[in-house]
């Protein structure tokens, strides 16, 4: 059931760019335990025009059964796309960051897990997220997955999203797992 369920959102993000897939991951919470090694570091408050508040740290999932076995999940599902870098998030009260579309090296998909807590995701199709193209509000287990760059893609032919996470609903802290591919190297950050 859960893998018609990951394929389906995986066609749909690939038409339309990004797909979610409401309390698929039971136990989220579980794989943070994978990361406990995992160095937080504040995000930069503003990367061009971005704004942003939360936490980061970016480990590669070799070596993290739990994690692993997600990642292989997701490629079945996906057609072959295989995630090798895990990033861990944490939001506080304040935390969110504004419309932008990830980074070009991210190639296939980004997967957004929320562990914790509940935030306004919102995706749009100009850089001011003026024209909202859809919104959830993400909880513990919800997957977002996101279309990233393809191999030879033509530059003026961007599929990648532009989206947005407000503050955690409710106030508190949110957490998040995000699994990619970076074409640089898994672990390697934005670095």
């Amino acid at each position: 059931m859960r893998r018609a369920i990951l394929t389906g959102a995986f066609e749909k993000c690939e038409q339309d760019g990004w797909a979610v897939c409401p309390s698929v991951i039971e136990d989220p919470g579980a794989l943070v335990a994978e990361l406990a090694d995992v160095t937080l570091v504040p995000l930069d408050e503003k990367v061009g025009r971005v704004r942003q508040a939360g936490a980061t740290g970016v480990a590669a999932i070799e070596g993290r059964p739990q994690l692993e076995a997600l990642a292989e999940e997701l490629a079945g599902a996906s057609g072959g796309w295989l995630a090798d870098e895990v990033a861990l998030g944490r939001y506080g009260p304040d935390g969110g960051i504004t419309s932008h579309r990830d980074n070009t090296f991210y190639t296939g998909f980004v997967a957004v897990l929320t562990v914790s807590g509940r935030a306004r995701f919102r995706v749009s199709a100009d850089r001011a997220g003026q024209r909202v193209l859809g919104e959830l509000v993400a909880g513990p287990g919800d997957l977002v997955l996101l279309r990233g760059p393809r191999p030879g893609q033509d530059g003026d032919a961007d599929v990648r999203p532009f989206h947005s996470v407000g503050p955690p609903e409710g106030g508190g802290e949110r957490v998040v797992i995000v699994l990619r591919r970076n074409s640089r190297g898994a672990g390697r950050g934005w670095s």
